[in-house]
């Protein structure tokens, strides 16, 4: 039997650790951005996802 890896990461859940983040991180990161999009890169498999503040704050509106 062979091994494999697979990353489980997807947006939905870097989003939400995104939006976990304490807002004045989260607008640092933003501050002298010319595309407005966080970078953020899984650890694991270095897929890069981009976020725009809109989806941030949509994430963080559906925190419990």
């Amino acid at each position: 039997q062979r091994l494999a890896f697979k990353c489980r990461c997807n947006r939905e859940r870097l989003g939400a650790i995104v939006a976990s983040l304490p807002s004045k991180e989260v607008e640092a990161a933003f501050s002298g951005e010319k595309e407005k999009n966080l970078e953020v890169v899984c650890n694991f498999c270095n897929e890069v996802y981009l976020f725009r503040p809109e989806e941030i704050a949509l994430y963080k509106s559906q925190k419990p």
